[in-house]
Order: structure tokens, then C-alpha cells, then sequence
């Protein structure tokens, strides 16, 4: 809920997921910078995501017409240093 919340508080970051109840993985966009892109500059920084595959999702997604898009796959193993960390840097990305 952390990373979600502080995603969508950042200006330019859009989060995709839909439901009720979600889990921990976060699907988000990031104005002006294209997903593969924003993996490269994350994974600079030592922060590690995937982008979706529209083949994945095709009854979502692709509907939805929002590929591709950054995945954020937390575990329960990240601390919340590293969420912190992680938001920092989406917010440098935007900048």
C-alpha cells in the first residue's frame, strides 16, 4: 500500500490497477517517459522492475489500450527503506 499510495502522490505517475482489493504488485506509467526507459533508469539506481508484455493481459491492459507499463513487484523481503528509495527515484525520473 505504501509504494501505491506514494506512486500516485507523485505528480506524473499514473497507476493502472483496477479492484477492490489489489495486491502488492503496482502497474504505473510515468508522463514523458516511456516504460523501458524508466526500468533502465531505475535499474541505474539499483532498484529492479519489469515493464508488461501486452500478450499478458490481453483482457485488460491491451483493452484498456496502456502498454507497456513499469511493474513493481515488492516481496516481503524489501524493507520499507527500499519503497522509500524507490519512490525517491520515480520522483527524480518525473523531474
Amino acid at each position: 500500500a505504501r509504494l501505491r499510495n506514494g506512486l500516485e502522490e507523485i505528480p506524473g505517475v499514473t497507476t493502472h490497477d483496477l479492484g477492490r482489493q489489489r495486491c502488492a504488485v503496482v502497474t504505473a506509467a510515468v508522463a514523458g517517459v516511456g516504460a523501458r526507459d524508466a526500468m533502465g533508469q531505475l535499474s541505474e539506481r539499483g532498484i529492479n522492475v519489469s515493464t508488461t508484455v501486452g500478450n499478458h493481459h490481453q483482457l485488460d491492459t491491451n483493452l484498456r489500450n496502456i502498454h507497456p507499463l513499469i511493474r513493481f513487484s515488492p516481496h516481503y523481503y524489501n524493507t520499507e527503506d527500499e519503497i522509500g528509495r524507490t519512490l525517491d527515484a520515480v520522483a527524480q525520473i518525473v523531474r
